[in-house]
């Protein structure tokens, strides 16, 4: 296990549910080192009923994929259910086969963050660190097919906003339907329910109609810029700027929100 000299994180006693199979003497000194941090730590073997009884009070979940991972396909799919539902942050350990089997059954909406084993323990403390930043700071849904692009996004904005990413138009509308985020970074090209179709769906209902949209993507032509500004985004990006422009512009609107605000 690597662990790094670092800072005192300061989690406020925040709850940590540390899901794994087994008892090896890494786990043990794994939560040893998260009680040291301060983080009330309960333990959860990958199994419904189980999590059923602890996730309610939890801030974070810490999945920790051992050899027999993939014995429990249902496990991960209420995991997931939750995670989503009620914006829980979930941090998922072990080796690139476990990760890549984890992340089909998950998806990249659920996922926050991914470490592979030998695990550098004090790259896990600093993403539980962010978590209890995360609660104080603006919310964006970045909704795109493409898993890669949304982790990039996902990384380019993290240190600033809290981020939660969507794969598809319908686990988008199923998001919206728990949360309000501040922004939306949609993309115009999805399958099934395309960006437009989000977009509208999104102004058609009166708990989402206020939220703003700024679309995200690789279309560029003249005919479908025009189809979507009619009906008013607040924005319109493509994914061939480079990360600073994207990030400014984000930063952008964020502040002529608050210069809004203050003049109202």
């Amino acid at each position: 296990m690597k662990v790094r000299k670092r800072p005192a994180s300061n989690p406020g006693n925040r709850r940590i549910i540390l899901i794994s199979n087994g008892k090896s003497f890494f786990l043990r000194n794994l939560k040893d080192i998260l009680l040291k941090e301060r983080y009330y730590v309960t333990d959860c073997m990958p199994k419904v009923p189980r999590l059923k009884e602890c996730y309610e009070n939890s801030d974070s979940f810490v999945l920790y994929l051992e050899d027999e991972y993939a014995s429990d396909n249902e496990f991960l799919t209420f995991l997931k259910d939750i995670c989503i539902e009620y914006d829980k942050r979930l941090h998922i350990v072990g080796t690139n086969e476990q990760l890549e089997w984890a992340a089909r059954h998950l998806t990249d909406s659920a996922i926050s963050t991914r470490f592979q084993r030998p695990l550098n323990v004090g790259d896990l403390l600093d993403a539980l660190a962010q978590d209890a930043l995360r609660e104080g700071r603006k919310k964006i849904l970045v909704v795109d097919d493409d898993p890669t692009f949304l982790r990039t996004v996902k990384g380019w904005l993290a240190r600033k906003y809290a981020v939660t990413m969507a794969n598809s138009g319908m686990n988008a509308v199923a998001y919206l339907a728990k949360h309000t985020p501040d922004l939306i970074l949609l993309d115009y090209d999805i399958p099934i329910t395309d960006g437009p179709k989000i977009l509208e769906m999104i102004r058609g209902e009166s708990e989402t109609s206020e939220i703003p949209v700024i679309f995200l993507t690789g279309k560029s032509d003249r005919e479908s810029v025009m189809k979507v500004m009619s009906m008013k985004p607040e924005g319109y990006l493509l994914k061939s700027m480079s990360s600073a422009q994207i990030i400014k512009a984000v930063d952008d609107f964020f502040t002529k929100e608050k210069n809004k605000d203050e003049f109202l």
